[in-house]
């Protein structure tokens, strides 16, 4: 069943977690696309130009937090849907 519609985008250095993220979101009608390294996400943000975004807060190198702030100051207008920490 369908419930919305929407681009995802999901960055987790966890390639399962990102990967079930992603396949649930499809699932649930939104196109849908997942990363492990911030570098191949910021990528993904002028490539896919996400509706909605799907952070790991606790991770390697850049952290949700330093991935938020460049967001920021990138002006995405991308809707966080939820934090996901360790």
């Amino acid at each position: 069943m369908r419930l919305t519609t929407g681009r995802l985008l999901v960055l987790d250095d966890d390639h399962q977690v990102s990967s079930t993220i992603r396949e649930m979101a499809q699932a649930a009608g939104f196109t849908a696309q997942s990363c492990t390294a911030a570098d191949e996400f910021f990528k993904q943000v002028q490539q896919f130009d996400p509706t909605h975004i799907i952070l790991d807060l606790a991770m390697p190198g850049a952290d949700g937090v330093e991935v938020m702030r460049r967001l920021a100051q990138e002006q995405c207008h991308a809707t966080p849907c939820r934090a996901v920490g360790n």
